[in-house]
């Protein structure tokens, strides 16, 4: 395991914990939201050897794919905020921030994109894992990680040109972005699960070979501990596609996800189905789909400006993640941005006269300052000094997508730039705007319910009509909203508090491989 100094992080005073929980024995039980530790740069014998660092992000990837089995209606034991493949690309550019050599990184992504890993690292072994068991290193053996490829070699495809050093590995190894589409596939409703839960993973299996097991996790161990037939070897290598990324619509009960489109067009092809399976309890939820009758294609990445969309969340934000910078030059100076107080925005906003009570008067204007708010925190970010040209453009792509939002629920605001998604429908935007939010932010600085924000654009739209009375619809979210006013206030303190601590000027690598 890592030296601790690699990977400190330390709960963030706006996290629910702070204002619900006192009593440290609850404390993991809740959802907290945690903030990366100031960056100490290692050198010489303070740093894993090369083995010890291939080793710690082989161990890390087997963790997220093949978690130890958890009870599935045990409530301390829910996994809240499962990780994803996306981690290990924030982890990267977290160890090459902390003096790793980029030679080093990038052949770990190398050795894991080829499918078959010689590894001394284990799939967990129990629920929770005790130091030494994490430290510990096994017999050293060749491990299948073949069901996970499609979806990571789409992913280093997506975010090779944001990481910080270069990847040095032949290009065969991963898809154009010319050849990366956005899926879509719709389920029958999970029978007796939780549409909330947030263990779901897309598990694509090729029926040629056989019949479903129930036992999956057991298939895809490829350990002393897992099924090492030949039978499950040929599943491995070609037989299953297992997806930890993709966006889940439970209203629609619909998945979505970037992919590779070879591997799509060759699953069309054959007898494959496409299943909703649990990765804590790893169990199936709903009954296999057909890939060749229900998986439909969307745009593909490079079609419009949805890649602009991805922020590169491993790079800095003043906000929430000040020490996941890797600027491509020294700052200069560590003035501080002190946020403009909360009464202030931006700009002046302006009430619709539709609107016609006071609940939706305060929906409305609470909104305006929240999106206002939004914007100066984009703004921000945008003005980040020495940022790369692509991590720049990335974050104007931020700033109109929340330009859109503001202007459909402020009269008053004009985007000085075209926004091009003024042919989106409203849930699009919003859809879009939170996902900026957690890119930008890393914290829901939003209403958390989707609904309350959809219901007052469409007050300020006219749609849903304001009347004397607040409607029915409009008072069953004043709680939730005082609750998202309370959230931004914590949010602001929290944020002025960050941008009045010195930031150390970032210190370069000179042992990394050419860039």
């Amino acid at each position: 395991m890592a030296r601790a100094e690699y990977l400190a992080v330390d709960a963030r005073e706006d996290s629910p914990l702070f204002k619900d929980m006192e009593l440290p024995v609850f404390d993991l039980q809740g959802y907290t939201l945690w903030t990366v530790g100031p960056s100490i740069p290692l050198r010489g014998d303070k740093f894993m050897t090369r083995d010890a660092n291939e080793k710690y992000f082989q161990a890390h990837l087997l963790k997220v794919c093949l978690p130890y089995p958890r009870p599935a209606h045990i409530s301390d034991a829910v996994v809240l905020s499962p990780l994803n493949l996306t981690m290990l690309f924030r982890l990267a550019n977290h160890f090459h921030k902390n003096g790793c050599p980029a030679h080093w990184l990038s052949d770990v992504f190398g050795n894991l994109l080829t499918g078959n890993i010689t590894t001394n690292a284990r799939a967990p072994r129990h629920q929770v894992l005790k130091v030494e068991e994490a430290r510990r290193s096994y017999l050293s053996i060749s491990t299948c990680i073949k069901p996970w490829i499609a979806e990571l070699s789409t992913l280093v495809s997506i975010w090779k040109d944001l990481l910080p050093f270069g990847l040095l590995f032949s290009n065969s190894l991963i898809p154009s972005l010319d050849s990366v589409r956005n899926y879509s596939i719709k389920f029958p409703e999970p029978a007796g699960d939780s549409l909330d839960i947030l263990t779901f993973t897309l598990v694509f299996w090729d029926h040629e070979q056989g019949s479903l097991p129930v036992k999956l996790r057991n298939t895809l161990l490829d350990d002393e501990h897992g099924n090492r037939s030949g039978q499950a070897k040929r599943i491995r290598e070609s037989g299953i596609h297992v997806l930890t990324t993709f966006k889940w619509a439970s209203e629609i009960s619909t998945a979505s996800f970037w992919l590779r489109s070879d591997v799509i067009d060759t699953m069309q092809q054959g007898d494959w189905k496409a299943y909703i399976w649990r990765l804590d309890s790893w169990e199936c939820v709903t009954s296999g789909v057909s890939v060749q009758d229900y998986v439909q294609a969307g745009r593909n990445w490079t079609d419009n400006e949805k890649k602009l969309l991805l922020r590169p969340a491993l790079e800095t934000n003043t906000s929430t993640r000040s020490s996941d910078a890797t600027p491509t030059a020294p700052k200069t100076s560590a003035t501080p941005r002190v946020p403009a107080p909360e009464s202030k925005s931006s700009s002046a906003s302006s009430m619709p006269a539709h609107i016609s009570n006071d609940v939706d008067r305060k929906f409305v204007s609470e909104f305006q300052i929240t999106i206002a708010r939004f914007t100066d925190s984009i703004a921000e970010d945008l003005n980040e000094p020495g940022l790369p040209k692509v991590i720049r453009k990335g974050r104007r792509g931020y700033v109109r997508t929340v330009d859109e939002l503001r202007r459909r629920i402020d009269p008053s605001f004009t985007p000085p730039k075209v926004t091009k998604l003024e042919g989106w429908r409203l849930e699009e935007v919003i859809e879009e705007v939170r996902e900026v939010e957690m890119m930008v932010l890393g914290a829901p600085l939003l209403p958390k319910d989707k609904k309350c924000q959809l219901h007052i654009a469409e007050l300020v739209a006219g749609t849903v009509p304001s009347l004397e009375e607040p409607s029915r619809e409009s008072l069953q979210f004043v709680a939730k909203f005082d609750e998202h006013i309370e959230a931004r206030k914590r949010y602001i303190t929290w944020k002025e508090k960050q941008s009045k601590e010195p930031k150390a000027p970032p210190r370069m690598n000179p042992d990394c491989a050419p860039q």
